[in-house]
C-alpha cells in the first residue's frame, strides 16, 4: 500500500497539483456551427494511445509561474481567487512561438524555460489527455480575414501541430465575438460563458485556449456526513459565515509545520489530486502566500517530509469563479516588450507590426461531494500597430494644484487632489 501511493504521489508531484487542466482536440468539426468563421486549417490528428508525460524539469520553471500567477491575480480581486496557469501558458505559448529577439526572451524569462521545452511538454499534454474522459485542453487561432495573407504559413503549422489547435478566418465584427464565445463555451461545458465583450478596431489576431477538467473524487465525501451551517473564521478565530463541511477521507498522509497543514485528496485516475493547505491558527492566507516559494512547493510535497496517518478531511463544497484581465499581470511579471509597437512577433508576419493589446483569463471551479468540476479560457488579443506619425512634443508641468488617479484596467482605484 505504501508502495503504491509513493509511487502514485512521485508521479502527481512531477506533474505538479497546479497542472489543474489541460487537454481537447481543438478539432474543425466542432466549429461548422460557427456563423461567421470559415475554417483554414483543422488541428493535427493525434493517433494512437499516449503515456502521461514526465513533468519533472517543466515543473522546475512552470511552479514559479504559476504561484508567482495566484499571487499578482489574488491582489487584483483581493479575496477568494481561482485561475489556470497553464491554460494562460498555452495562450500566449502561441504568441511566443512566433515571437524573436528581446520579445521572445521575455516570454522565456516568464515560464522560466527555453520556447522548445516548453512547446514539448504541452504538446505531450495535448496527446496524452485526448485518450483521457476526464480532461480536455482545446485552441484555436483567429484572423481578421483581410489580414490571413499576412500571416507566416510556418506559425500557422506550429499551432496546429504543437498546439493541436484549429485556424479560422472571420471578420472580426460582434459575429466573431458571439462564435468565440460559443466556441469557449462549447469547449468548457457552458461553464465558461460570454468571456469576450469586444474587439479593439485595430485588432486581427485571436489565441485562444480553453481547459476543462471534471473528474470524480478516488473516494467520495459521504453525503450524510456533511456538516451543515457550520461556522467559517479568520485567522484570528472571528466567525465570517456559515459554510457547509464535507467529511471524507484524504489519503494517507499529512504534512505540517508552523505555517500549514497539507493533505491531497486523490481523484479517480490516481494522477490528479486537490492539495489544500489549512493556515494554522494566526496564520493568514497572506503570510502562507508570501511563503509559498518553489522551494517550499517541493518541501510540502516531498513525501519523506510527510507523517503517515488516517487523515479525515472537512472541507468546505464550494463555487468560485475569476475574471481578470492578465496584461498588467503579466506586466507587474515583468513581461513588457510583447505589450508594445516595439514588439518582435516576425515569427507570425514579416515585417513584423504585430503586438498584444489584451489577454483576458477567466476560470471557474465547482467542488463537492461527488468530485470536482473546473474550467478556464484564455483569449490573447494581438492588435496590428498603427503607421508611426510624427510625434508632437509637449512639455506638461504640474506646478498648480492637480487631480490623479490610481487606475486599475480603467476603473479609478484611488482619485484624489493635490493642492
Amino acid at each position: 500500500m505504501i508502495r503504491k501511493m509513493m509511487k502514485r504521489h512521485s508521479l502527481v508531484t512531477k506533474l505538479t497539483a497546479l497542472l489543474l487542466a489541460v487537454v481537447m482536440m481543438a478539432v474543425c468539426s466542432g466549429c461548422s456551427h460557427l456563423a461567421g468563421a470559415e475554417a483554414l486549417a483543422e488541428a493535427e490528428e493525434i493517433k494512437g494511445k499516449h503515456e502521461a508525460p514526465d513533468g519533472s524539469d517543466f515543473a522546475e520553471g512552470y511552479v514559479p509561474y504559476a504561484l508567482e500567477l495566484l499571487r499578482k491575480v489574488r491582489e487584483t480581486t483581493g479575496g477568494s481567487t481561482v485561475i489556470s496557469p497553464l491554460s494562460v501558458m498555452y495562450a500566449v505559448g502561441m504568441a511566443e512561438n512566433g515571437a524573436g529577439g528581446e520579445t521572445l526572451a521575455e516570454f522565456e524569462k516568464l515560464f522560466g524555460m527555453k520556447r522548445e521545452d516548453m512547446n514539448e511538454f504541452l504538446s505531450q499534454m495535448i496527446a496524452w489527455s485526448q485518450g483521457e474522459k476526464y480532461l480536455t485542453v482545446s485552441n484555436s487561432v483567429w484572423i481578421k480575414d483581410d489580414y490571413a495573407e499576412n500571416v507566416r504559413k510556418e506559425f500557422l503549422d506550429l499551432c496546429a501541430k504543437k498546439y493541436y489547435a484549429s485556424v479560422l478566418k472571420a471578420p472580426f465584427d460582434d459575429s466573431t465575438i458571439r462564435d468565440v464565445n460559443t466556441w469557449i463555451s462549447d469547449h468548457t461545458d457552458k461553464m465558461i460563458l460570454n468571456m469576450l465583450d469586444r474587439l479593439d478596431a485595430d485588432s486581427v489576431m485571436l489565441l485562444v485556449n480553453a481547459i476543462l477538467f471534471d473528474q470524480k473524487w478516488e473516494k467520495p465525501f459521504d453525503k450524510d456526513a456533511t456538516l451543515k451551517d457550520e461556522s467559517f473564521f479568520d485567522k484570528d478565530g472571528n466567525k465570517l459565515r456559515a459554510v457547509n463541511l464535507m467529511v471524507g477521507s484524504a489519503g494517507g498522509s499529512y504534512y505540517r509545520d508552523e505555517l500549514c497543514t497539507v493533505v491531497d485528496k486523490y481523484y479517480e485516475d490516481g494522477l490528479f489530486s486537490m492539495r489544500i493547505l489549512v493556515p494554522e491558527q494566526g496564520v493568514g492566507v497572506d503570510e502562507l502566500m508570501a511563503a509559498l516559494t518553489p522551494e517550499y512547493w517541493n518541501k510540502i510535497g516531498n513525501y519523506e517530509n510527510r507523517n503517515r496517518a488516517k487523515v479525515t478531511l472537512q472541507l468546505p463544497s464550494f463555487t468560485s469563479e475569476t475574471k481578470c484581465e492578465a496584461l498588467p499581470v503579466l506586466q507587474k511579471m515583468g513581461v513588457n516588450l510583447p505589450f508594445t509597437p516595439a514588439a518582435d512577433f516576425s515569427g507570425i508576419t514579416d515585417p513584423s507590426d504585430l503586438f498584444i493589446s489584451r489577454i483576458i483569463h477567466q476560470a471557474k471551479i465547482e467542488v463537492s461531494e461527488e468530485g470536482t468540476k473546473a474550467a478556464a479560457a484564455t483569449i490573447v488579443e494581438m492588435t496590428k500597430a498603427a503607421a508611426p506619425m510624427e510625434e508632437e512634443h509637449i512639455i506638461v508641468r504640474a506646478d498648480h494644484p492637480f487631480v490623479y488617479t490610481i487606475d486599475y484596467c480603467g476603473i479609478p482605484v484611488f482619485l484624489g487632489t493635490f493642492e
